[in-house]
């Protein structure tokens, strides 16, 4: 992984109220959406996200079931970063 992507990541990256989701950060540009686990402190970066999905996800009361419905379940592409 560049040192440029985690830093981009990194600076994105906002600590959220869950049970199991540490931190969330969406890059507007490239629509990826990184979510930060508390479990295992790995990040995942989702791509194509569109916008409006993750400013659901970030209103949702239950980010990780959010998480599973909408964005786990469609199954956006995804690597693990971290």
């Amino acid at each position: 992984m560049a040192t440029k992507q985690k830093k981009t990541y990194e600076s994105l990256l906002v600590p959220v109220k869950s049970s199991n989701i540490s931190a969330i950060g969406y890059d507007e540009l490239i629509n990826n959406l990184y979510i930060k686990f508390k479990k295992t402190g790995k990040v995942y970066c989702y791509n194509s996200v569109p916008p409006a999905l993750h400013e659901q996800l970030m209103k949702a009361e239950s980010k990780g079931k959010f998480l599973n419905a909408n964005i786990v379940a469609a199954k956006f592409s995804y690597e693990v970063i971290e």
